[in-house]
């Protein structure tokens, strides 16, 4: 008797073994036609992210074929050329700006571009307070980024000075009535504004 019951316990044994072992393998088999019957790679997928969203998609394009530059511009800003030119002015001040929702007749803040017979790269002739002033490549031409606190108390005025040859171009930030709460709004803009600019032949 205890011989047949050890029979019985074998084959008992058996069977279970016989499941575990079709189980991994049907497992196994689910698992490998997941991850092998794509035929994107495999780090790729692990990898895999959103594309980042263009926040300028929509915005406004200016092209001045004459003075051979393009940006864009938020949508909903206005855009004005000023005629006006000084002796060292070599085309005139184009303006991006954005109206108060309250006072429509008010510029809450303004981009502006111009070019100028060039300075020496290493003088600032400001009047203004300044900030902050740092030498960097922009477009692959030297360039100086400066922050100063404008004159007659407007606000802030952020701008980059691009040096051409014997030329120099400014793209200016003007924030009026100046805040941190503005700051954090149109500085991150001036950038966005600064990374679609390119020159045209």
């Amino acid at each position: 008797m205890k011989i047949k019951k050890q029979k019985g316990i074998s084959s008992s044994l058996g069977i279970v073994i016989i499941v575990i072992v079709a189980i991994v393998a049907v497992g196994g088999a689910l698992a490998y036609r997941y991850m092998w019957s794509s035929d994107e790679p495999i780090d790729k997928m692990m990898m895999r992210t959103e594309t980042p969203k263009d926040e300028t998609a929509d915005w406004q394009t200016y092209r001045n074929e004459e003075y051979g530059f393009e940006l864009k511009y938020p949508s909903k800003w206005q855009f004005l050329e000023n005629s006006w030119k000084n002796n060292k002015s070599i085309f005139p001040t184009f303006s991006f700006y954005e109206l108060d929702n309250v006072n429509p007749n008010d510029e809450v803040a303004k981009v502006s571009i111009t070019k100028y017979l060039s300075d020496d790269y290493d003088v600032l002739p400001l009047n203004q307070s300044t900030m902050g002033v740092e030498k960097i490549t922009f477009k692959d031409l030297p360039a100086l980024r400066v922050e100063e606190i404008s004159e007659h108390s407007l606000g802030t005025y952020k701008w980059i000075r691009i040096y051409q040859e014997d030329e120099r171009i400014e793209i200016g930030l003007l924030i009026y009535d100046y805040n941190e709460e503005k700051d954090d709004t149109y500085s991150p803009i001036f950038d966005q504004i600064l990374s679609t600019f390119k020159f045209i032949e």
